[in-house]
């Protein structure tokens, strides 16, 4: 595995990696994607939440080169009704990494 990214801004970087964690983790009860056959795919969705926990926006940062891989990324955020609301507005644009090795 590689280093982690740039740390959280600011003082509130625990805050964040806890709601980030938790995001991740309802997120990803739904995400279903197609075998590539051990090949590594990573897609990087960006998403918006509201003060009342559901999901104003999110779109594709990072396509990880195969269409049906992104498309299963993005259908498990559209999947997601709702989700914790951020502890605070700086907590409300977060960056979910969905990674083909992760759920073998």
């Amino acid at each position: 595995g590689g280093g982690g990214g740039a740390g959280g801004a600011g003082g509130g970087g625990g805050a964040l990696s806890v709601y980030a964690a938790i995001v991740e983790r309802e997120i990803k009860k739904n995400w279903r994607f197609p075998n590539f056959g051990g090949l590594k795919l990573v897609c990087v969705v960006e998403l918006r939440i509201a003060s009342d926990g559901s999901i104003d926006n999110f779109h594709v940062v990072q396509s990880s080169g195969r269409p049906e891989f992104d498309a299963s990324a993005m259908k498990a955020v559209q999947e997601t009704e709702k989700l914790p609301p951020p502890p605070n507005a700086s907590l409300s644009m977060l960056q979910l990494n969905f990674n083909s090795q992760e759920k073998q």
